[in-house]
């Protein structure tokens, strides 16, 4: 198993305490990534990552929408089983 990572952030800079997403639970979504952000994953995880709205966007393969911040947090809980409680 890769230990490799979505880094989750809060832009500008600000990185978060959240752990990271497994690649394996975002890495088929890549249709969605260029299409919400005209970047590969790759490139979203080379600039620092995703914030948690639009990393739920793009698992729930949707267009990117504005979602608070505790929302989109709980919302990853539940599609990230590694984020289980």
């Amino acid at each position: 198993m890769s230990d490799k990572v979505m880094p989750i952030g809060f832009g500008q800079g600000f990185r978060s305490e959240l752990p990271g997403i497994p690649w394996a639970a975002i890495a088929h979504h890549e249709k969605q990534a260029q299409s919400n952000h005209d970047q590969t994953l790759d490139e979203l995880r080379g600039r620092g990552g995703l914030a948690p709205c639009e990393a739920v966007a793009i698992i729930e393969d949707c267009r990117w929408h504005e979602m608070g911040l505790l929302a989109s947090i709980f919302r990853l809980k539940e599609l990230v089983p590694e984020w289980k409680d």
